[in-house]
C-alpha cells in the first residue's frame, strides 16, 4: 500500500498485519504530521451496520489508554482509519527487551485495566489487549490500537490482561498461556517477584482464567500487589527475608535529635544513666529503648501487608464476589482497595485483620462494607434501556448480539438473573436479540 488515500494520507511502511486488516506508519499530507493508518476491506452486509456503529463509538472515545481516532475514510471497498501516532512504538517490538521488572509490568497492566473499565462505561468491550494490539508510550503506559473490532476471546477483557501479563513475563508476543508463562518466569531474573507476590498473582490469574473474577477484581488485585510489594522492594536485606525482624543493632545508631518522634531531651539522659548491661541482656535493653511511635509504625506496616496477603491466599467459596468496589475506589487508601470485598463472600470483611490500632472493627465500617443492591430485571427491555438500568444500579455491563425469537433489539437473557444481590461495581451480562 503506497498510494495516497483520499489525496491526504499516504502509507510509508507496514507495522504488522492484524486479524482483519493491515497497520501502517503513515503521514497526513495536509497537516504534515505522522499518523498510524489501519486499512481493511469493507463490504456491505448484515454486519456492516454493527461495525460502523462500533466504529462510531470508538471515534467518540478520548482516553490515554486508547490511540485516538483522527479520521475515517471509505473509498470503494477499502475502509481507512487514521489514528494519532504520538510518541512511542508498538509494544510487540519492545516486549523482548531488557529493563522489564515486576513493578513495571504490574503497573502497565493495572493502568491499562483502569482504562478498560472507563471504556466499558462508554459501551466498548471485546477488543484485544494482547501485546500485538498495543502501543507502548515513552512514559511506560500502553494504549490499545484497534478497539472497534472484536478480538480473539482469550485476548478480551480480564483474560486478555492475563495473556498480556504472561507475554510480558516471558518476553514474547507468542506466549498465550498465562498460567504456564507466569509459573515459569515469576521469580526469575526478569520479574523478580517474591514468593508472596508470586502466590498472590497466580491466584488472581487463575481466578480470572476460570471465569471466577472480573476485570475490576483483577485491577484492584494488581494495585494491591503494588502496595504490598513496596516494603520488600525498599528493604531487600537478609533480615527482611527472614520474617522482617527488627535488627537490634540498628536502633541505637539513630541520633535522638534526628528522629522527629523522639526529642533529644527525652530518651538520651535515661540511656546515659543506665548501667552497662550484661551481654545476654543486650537485646532486651535495646528493644526496651525503641521509641514507642516507631514500634507502632512498624507494627501497622506489618499488619497492612499481612492482612492483604491473608486475603489473597485464603480460599474462598465465592471468589467472583470479590469485585464489588467501583473504579472510584482506586483513590482510597491502600488497605481498603487491596481488600476490596464490598460484596463479600462468607467470612469476608469481618474476619480480616484491620490496619487500625484496635482489633475490633467499627460498626460503621462493617455496615458500609455490607451495603449491597440487587440486579435489575433486564429481560424484555431494549438494549438502551437495559444499559441505563445497569448503570443506574451501579453495575458494569457487557452485552452480546445473538439470534432469538424476540424482536431485534430486545434483551432475551441476562446473567446474573434479576433479583440477585449485587454490590456497586459488579458485572451483569445480557444478550440482545438480532431477530429470528
Amino acid at each position: 500500500m503506497n498510494q495516497a488515500m483520499g489525496k491526504r494520507y499516504v502509507a510509508h511502511s507496514q507495522i504488522l498485519p492484524l486479524s482483519k486488516g493491515h497497520l501502517y506508519y503513515g503521514e497526513d499530507l495536509s497537516l504534515q504530521r505522522d499518523v498510524i493508518l489501519y486499512a481493511s476491506e469493507y463490504r456491505e452486509g448484515s454486519a456492516s451496520h454493527d461495525y460502523m456503529t462500533r466504529l462510531g463509538k470508538a471515534s467518540a472515545l478520548t482516553h490515554e489508554s486508547f490511540q485516538h481516532i483522527l479520521d475515517t475514510s471509505l473509498e470503494g471497498e477499502t475502509l481507512l482509519v487514521v489514528l494519532n501516532r504520538g510518541n512511542g512504538s508498538p509494544l510487540f517490538e519492545k516486549v523482548g527487551e531488557t529493563g522489564w521488572t515486576f513493578h513495571k509490568i504490574i503497573t502497565l497492566v493495572s493502568e491499562l485495566g483502569k482504562g478498560m473499565l472507563d471504556a466499558m462505561e462508554a459501551g466498548l468491550t471485546g477488543y484485544s489487549v494482547a501485546c500485538e494490539n498495543l502501543w507502548l508510550k515513552d512514559d511506560g503506559r500502553a494504549a490499545v490500537i484497534n478497539y472497534w473490532e472484536t478480538g480473539v476471546t482469550e485476548t478480551q477483557g480480564a483474560s486478555g490482561l492475563c495473556v498480556l501479563l504472561g507475554q510480558l513475563a516471558a518476553g514474547s508476543a507468542y506466549a498465550l498461556d498465562p498460567i504456564r508463562a507466569l509459573e515459569k518466569h515469576l521469580g526469575g531474573p526478569r520479574m523478580q517477584a517474591s514468593p508472596e507476590q508470586k502466590a498472590a498473582l497466580m491466584k488472581l490469574v487463575r481466578n480470572v482464567w476460570l471465569d471466577q473474577a472480573s476485570l475490576s477484581s483483577l485491577v484492584f488485585g494488581l494495585q494491591g500487589l503494588l502496595t504490598s510489594g513496596s516494603p520488600a522492594k525498599e528493604s531487600p536485606s537478609a533480615a527482611a527475608r527472614t520474617g522482617r525482624e527488627e535488627p537490634p543493632v540498628r536502633k541505637p545508631q539513630v541520633p535522638a535529635d534526628t528522629a522527629p518522634w523522639a526529642p533529644a531531651k527525652e530518651r538520651p539522659p535515661a540511656r546515659a544513666a543506665a548501667p552497662a548491661a550484661a551481654s545476654n541482656d543486650a537485646g532486651q535493653e535495646e528493644a526496651a529503648g525503641l521509641p514507642a511511635p516507631k514500634k507502632w509504625l512498624v507494627g501497622l506496616s506489618a499488619l497492612i501487608v499481612a492482612g492483604f496477603l491473608i486475603w489473597l491466599l485464603l480460599p474462598s467459596d465465592k471468589p467472583d464476589k470479590r469485585t464489588a468496589e467501583p473504579p472510584e475506589a482506586s483513590s482510597s487508601p491502600g488497605p481498603t482497595a487491596s481488600g476490596g470485598n464490598a460484596g463479600g463472600s462468607k467470612g469476608g470483611p469481618s474476619t480480616k485483620p484491620s490496619p487500625s490500632l484496635s482489633p475490633t472493627p467499627s460498626p460503621s465500617a462493617e455496615g458500609a462494607k455490607a451495603e449491597t443492591g440487587i440486579v435489575p430485571a433486564l429481560v424484555g427491555l431494549t438494549k438502551e434501556d437495559a444499559e441505563k438500568q445497569a448503570v443506574a444500579a451501579g453495575l458494569h455491563y457487557n452485552f452480546f448480539l445473538e439470534n432469538d425469537s424476540l424482536p431485534a433489539g430486545a434483551v432475551f437473557k441476562q446473567d446474573p438473573p434479576a433479583g440477585t444481590p449485587a454490590a456497586k461495581g459488579d458485572n451483569v451480562t445480557f444478550w440482545v436479540s438480532k431477530g429470528p
